[in-house]
């Protein structure tokens, strides 16, 4: 079986299902029997969050703990009428599986660094536009929903 990333649903299609699977970390077994809803659940709520907020972007960056020495967190800040609002923080361990959905889903691979997709909330479609940069800290990913 084919599967492909849309609308945050993994559904099956006649596309790419190893590369899919590769970035995903999975076998195909297990992915039949156990989609990846974790990071695709993870990333609807942060588009759904970002919508909500009236935000036209938002941005994930790895940053240092500002509590413990050497260690890295994953910072999500919404920009609203232009100024950056903190909406979550979580632990580093979420930067490559999301990260993984994300260029999945905005089709950017090797040494693309900027894709978009068109995901679906609330009946109205929304367009997502994906730019990957390095960081001092690894990976950051701007996201632009218009």
């Amino acid at each position: 079986m084919d599967y492909e990333i849309r609308d945050f649903k993994v559904v099956k299609t006649g596309g790419w299902p190893r590369r899919l699977l590769s970035l995903l970390g999975m076998r195909p077994s297990s992915f039949e029997t156990q989609p990846p809803s974790t990071m695709l659940n993870f990333s609807r709520m942060l588009v759904k969050d970002a919508v909500d907020a009236r935000a036209s972007q938002m941005t994930i960056e790895p940053r240092e703990s500002d509590q413990y020495e050497n260690e890295l967190l994953l910072s999500i800040r919404f920009f609203i009428r232009g100024e950056p609002r903190e909406h979550t923080v979580v632990p580093m361990a979420f930067h490559a599986p999301l990260f993984r959905v994300f260029r999945t889903m905005a089709r950017v691979d090797g040494s693309r660094r900027s894709g978009s997709t068109i995901v679906t909330m609330r009946g109205m479609p929304i367009r997502l536009h994906f730019t990957f940069y390095p960081t001092k800290h690894g990976e950051g990913a701007n996201v632009r929903l218009g």
